[in-house]
């Protein structure tokens, strides 16, 4: 049969005890955030916001003038959710669009870029929460899911820091 996202989503990661107490389902694709909120057991309300994962890899392309392909693997592999989150400052080789020329630059460079969209993200997130009138029932905090953010190191801290309730990931 067909079910709906936000409904399949909850079964997966969401206890009965968090659909009871209030908890948020933030599901960060490529192209958009789904936001889900349960409450005394079911759905209480959904919300999309048209912007992902792909945006912060297109931010990446963008700013450092590289394929798509290779700001995905840069994100992958070097990002982190804030600059404060780096432990040292590493050089990265990397190759500009359309020259293949190699050249370098720092992992400050790249998480400077990624920190601005994903703190975009959660701001959005928030903001959604606070408007929805349910944010300060969610007793049980926030799930992230999807690929668009849950893999980026750091993006738990960053999300807890901006919402200010308890996150994890499912």
């Amino acid at each position: 049969g067909i079910i709906i996202n936000p409904l399949a989503s909850s079964e997966v990661v969401l206890s009965k005890d968090e659909k009871e107490l209030g908890t948020a389902i933030v599901d960060v694709g490529g192209e958009i955030t789904d936001i889900s909120i349960y409450k005394n057991g079911s759905l209480q309300y959904t919300k999309l916001i048209p912007v992902g994962g792909v945006h912060i890899t297109n931010d990446i392309s963008f700013g450092l003038k590289v394929p798509v392909s290779e700001a995905e693997v840069l994100k992958r592999q070097y990002g982190y959710a804030a600059v404060s989150m780096l432990q040292t400052i590493e050089n990265i080789g990397i190759n500009s669009v359309g020259h293949g020329i190699p050249r370098t630059i720092t992992n400050r460079e790249l998480v400077d870029i990624i920190e601005a969209r994903v703190q975009e993200i959660y701001y959005l997130v928030n903001k959604e929460l606070e408007d929805s009138g349910f944010k300060n029932d969610l007793s049980g905090g926030v799930v992230i899911t999807g690929g668009g953010l849950s893999f980026i190191k750091g993006t738990l801290e960053m999300a807890s820091s901006v919402i200010n309730l308890p996150v994890r990931i499912g």
